[in-house]
Order: structure tokens, then sequence, then C-alpha cells
């Protein structure tokens, strides 16, 4: 492949208000290839608004516009719904917050990954599709995949879930993952396993990882290269080896602000927005 794999131009989503439209993500723009990409900074940030923009689900009210989201060579902005959905979910797969409102409660998991291959013209014998699905379990290491297969998202854990919504995600193969805070919902034992497992198949299928989060020190561990967005826009962008280099403002009050296990603190510092809103 020449060129990015993706490569965002000028990306802006606004909303109405009863004052006029408000932008919400205002000219992001980036481009990467098959690595692993983090976007941080707090909840409001415009993050997630940034990775649903590009797969086109901001629905109206809300608007998108941009002057490029090219796609392994493709531009998304003016493609038909058609071909945008032969392209989500096959080539771009996001994996969202919570699996408790991303699965379908009536339906069991086996059927949800099948339906994941089958939504995009997979064309397969039934027990050729049941090998798929519980192979693609094992890979996500779900242990005794033949019940999980029957099970419903209310008998599964947080966790699990998670694994299933991965699985879902990737056993069409896609060229691009966006992950968008996969470990919110899931205790702190469980984080490091659901993200090593990420990390392992983005490796493995040779992919790209665009991990959004507000953990910084997530985003180290486990991005290649890290853009910070505050109110909406890109604020600096950098290595992640080099994130404790970090030079603008905000990045440092989100590093100063993050806690510590190995230190005691009566408080946790507060960002001061003077040091760089009106700059």
């Amino acid at each position: 492949m020449s060129g990015p794999l993706l490569k965002v131009d000028n990306l802006r989503v606004s909303f109405p208000s009863p004052d006029g439209p408000t932008e919400v993500v205002k000219g992001v723009s980036f481009a990467m290839g098959r690595e692993r990409l983090g976007i941080v900074g707090e909840s409001g940030s415009g993050k997630s608004l940034t990775g649903r923009a590009i797969l086109r689900l901001i629905r109206p009210p809300g608007r998108v516009t941009a002057d490029r989201i090219a796609f392994d060579g493709t531009e998304l902005t003016g493609l038909s719904g058609r071909k945008m959905r032969a392209i989500r979910g096959a080539r771009i797969s996001m994996v969202m917050q919570d699996p408790k409102f991303s699965l379908n409660p009536v339906m069991t998991m086996g059927d949800q990954i099948a339906e994941a291959l089958t939504v995009h013209g997979a064309r397969m014998s039934r027990a050729k599709l049941r090998s798929r699905v519980l192979e693609m379990l094992e890979k996500v290491r779900i242990n005794d995949p033949e019940r999980v297969m029957q099970m419903y998202p209310h008998e599964v854990s947080g966790g699990m879930g998670q694994r299933v919504m991965i699985a879902m995600m990737l056993i069409p193969e896609p060229d691009l993952l966006i992950a968008d805070e996969p470990t919110s919902a899931l205790d702190v034992s469980v984080e490091a396993q659901v993200m090593d497992l990420i990390n392992d198949l983005i490796v493995q299928n040779g992919m790209g990882l665009i991990l959004i989060s507000h953990d910084l020190d997530l985003v180290a561990r486990y991005c290649d290269h890290v853009l910070v967005m505050n109110a909406g826009e890109v604020v600096e962008s950098f290595d992640a080896v080099n994130m404790a280099a970090a030079q603008h403002p905000y990045t440092k009050g989100l590093l100063a602000a993050a806690p510590r296990m190995n230190e005691t603190r009566e408080f946790l510092p507060v960002l001061d927005r003077s040091a760089w809103e009106g700059t």
C-alpha cells in the first residue's frame, strides 16, 4: 500500500444550538498507516465524535464536514450509503465503550458474531460459519466457546462481553480498528487482559488501531503515536515514547493530574485552563 492507510484533513462536527451551530470538533487533521494511534483527552474533548465521524456515524441534526477523509486511497466523504456500509464493519471496525449497550439483547453471542460476517456478504455453509465463530472466540481467549456461543448478553460479565465485541469486530478481518474507551466499563484487573488481547490481535493481523481514551498511561503503553485533544481541537501530537516530554500546558496538566500507585497525595492537581485558553 502506498500512502497512509487513513488521512483526515480539517474534520469538523457541529450541532445546532439556540445560538446557532456549535462546533464540537474543530479542524482535526492527521494521517496514519498500519500503526497504533492514541487519541486522548477529557470527556467532552471530541475524541469519540472524531472516531464516529470518520465512520459517518453522526446522525442529524449533527453535521460533519471535512476537506478529506481518505481510507486506503478511497475518499469516504462522498461515498453512497451502500458503499460506505461495505467499508464500515468490513474494512474499518469500531469497538464501543460498553458492551451492555452495543450487543443485541435478544441474539445469542454466536449469532451476533456470525452476523458480522454475513451482513457483509460472506457466503459459507452453516458448519463453516460456526467453525469461524468458534475460532474467533478462541482467539479472544474465551474459555468454553461452545457454551458462550449459546449465551445472551445479560448472561455474561462485562469483560466477556467486551471480548465478544472484539471478536465481532475482528472476524471480518478489517484493516483498521477504532477502539473507543474499550476498557472504561471493566475492572482494573480485566483492563490489562483486554488491552493485551487487542494489541496482540492488531500486531498479528497487521492492522491499524485508533485507541480513544482518557488514560494517558494506557495510550503510552499500547500506542506508537498520540494526538491530544482539548475542546474539540488537536493541541499536541508526539510519539508515545516521548510523552514525558510533552510541551502543551494541557498535556502537562493531564500528566500531572494522573494518580500514581507509588505516591500519596491529599489532592490531585487541578488543570489551570488559563495557561492555554485564549492563547
